[in-house]
């Protein structure tokens, strides 16, 4: 807590000793049907308006306005007024006198609770540790004179070790409790009755970075009947809102993030919260061909389209960021050439690609001497010059051998998405071995004719002398 917080507790602690209305009981660990079903109770000696009043956390969760979360409210001469976190079903059986929104931490907190004049009513600096309750057993903190104790949950009822007066009160207000009043009468003794009346935002799930996600919420009336017109607003953790029942959001950034779905109809209001897990995407760099005739590509490995807005590429010293509504296609090859983003890659060095922040998100080291139509292949997370296949899912090797100045190429055709196996290593070595075969084969061929035909001109050769040497002899 806030040491600012602490001293403004400590200036109105005498105010607070001496108000009428106090909390009185805080289920800070939940119930054993869900640890999110938090709630606190409110105990007064006079009859009290709440409007105006509020209570609230050091850390600013919760912060409860009365009047906004249950205008019209009043707690009545020993009675009680129960909060409930979220919903009416934190307690279930009793309804609720008002309904908010915000965690209690386990930890501990320092709550204040004022009046409409701002001042303080009462206080608690539980900001060390909760002084009572306990969270394996779900017993509640209830106040038992000036001190806390540990005890079964008591809503609305005499706290465990209270007597005399307030005690005769309570166990009055008990059997009350059990009467069914009119409307009218409920609303005069401090009744803003929300029964069933609920949001429900799903179950706690998993995004990726750049994935537009669905949120679908539900509302319930009063009858537990779904809500269709009503005011529907979700919160995303990261700074963005957005309303309407079933709406789309894209994060930027992974992380966990707590998203809050909140529905209004009239005075009614209630609210359900979710975690959402955002993950790193299953966007990277699958190939690079250095040069001005170059270009990098990435590769989208999800079965999502992506929204890659703002994402960058680089070379260390220069970085490219796509425009607004740069997408990419679930399992798709993007290729971004260097006349479109104006980044040279080198012979060697780094490809980065980056988050809108600058981040790098994946990055490809490579290095080596490329001819004119290879590029580097991030295979088996390693750099591997091919023959360069922008867009495609094949990667080609080249494997050249030379023997007595007769060279061969061999090619090997393999999956840019699974592992280059053993045996695909094994069958560009063959490649390799059997084009070195076919060229022996080739010389050992033309060594042979080269003999055949220097023995047919020598033999050629002799018998045209022995044709001239008898010609000449018949001659003479």
């Amino acid at each position: 807590m806030k040491p600012a917080f602490l001293f403004f507790i400590a200036l109105f602690l005498p105010l607070a000793v001496n108000a009428s209305v106090g909390i009185n009981e805080v289920a800070w660990m939940g119930t054993e049907t869900n640890t999110a079903d938090e709630w606190i109770e409110l105990f007064s000696t006079s009859a009290e308006n709440l409007d105006g009043w509020i209570l609230e956390a050091a850390d600013g969760s919760p912060i409860i306005s009365f009047s906004d979360n249950c205008p019209g409210a009043n707690i009545s001469a020993g009675g009680f007024f129960l909060l409930e976190r979220t919903d009416d079903e934190s307690v279930p059986g009793i309804p609720a006198d008002c309904i908010y929104v915000g965690a209690l931490g386990n930890g501990g907190e320092a709550l204040i609770l004022r009046n409409s004049s701002g001042a303080v009513a009462d206080s608690i600096d539980a900001s060390a540790g909760w002084p009572a309750g306990d969270s394996a057993t779900k017993q509640t903190m209830q106040k038992s004179g000036n001190e806390w104790v540990t005890a079964d949950g008591t809503p609305r009822t005499a706290n465990a070790g209270s007597g005399g007066a307030e005690a005769e009160d309570t166990a009055d207000m008990s059997a009350e409790d059990d009467i069914e009043y009119p409307a009218e009468e409920k609303k005069a003794v401090g009744f803003i009755e929300k029964k069933n009346f609920g949001a429900d935002a799903g179950g706690d799930t998993v995004a990726i970075v750049g994935v537009e996600k669905l949120f679908e919420g539900r509302g319930y009336d009063l009858d537990g009947d779904p809500l269709e017109s009503a005011d529907f607003l979700w919160t995303f953790g990261d700074g963005a809102s957005a309303r309407g029942m079933n709406v789309r959001h894209t994060f930027v950034y992974p992380g966990t993030y707590r998203v809050v779905f909140d529905v209004s109809s009239g005075i009614y209001n209630a609210s359900d919260a979710i975690l959402i897990t955002v993950i790193l995407p299953p966007l990277s760099i699958a190939e690079v061909k250095p040069g001005t005739d170059g270009f990098v590509e990435l590769h989208n490995t999800s079965e999502y389209e992506m929204d890659i807005s703002y994402w960058g590429i680089g070379n260390g010293a220069l970085i490219y960021y796509f425009p607004h509504g740069m997408r990419i296609l679930p399992r798709a090859y993007l290729v971004v050439p260097y006349t479109v983003s104006g980044v040279e890659f080198f012979s060697s060095g780094d490809a980065a690609l980056y988050y809108p922040n600058g981040i790098i998100t994946d990055s490809m080291q490579y290095g080596g001497a490329a001819q004119y139509d290879e590029s580097f292949h991030v295979i088996n997370g390693d750099a591997r010059l091919g023959i360069a296949s922008p867009g495609s899912e094949r990667f080609v090797a080249r494997a050249i051998h030379s023997v007595s100045g007769v060279t061969g190429t061999a090619h090997v055709s393999v999956s840019k998405n699974e592992p280059m196996s053993v045996v695909a290593m094994e069958e560009i070595k063959q490649d390799a071995a059997l084009q070195t075969a076919a060229a022996f084969s080739s010389a050992g061929r033309m060594y042979e004719q080269t003999w055949f035909w220097f023995a047919a001109a020598l033999l050629l050769g002799a018998l045209s002398g022995i044709g001239i040497f008898v010609a000449r002899k018949f001659i003479h």
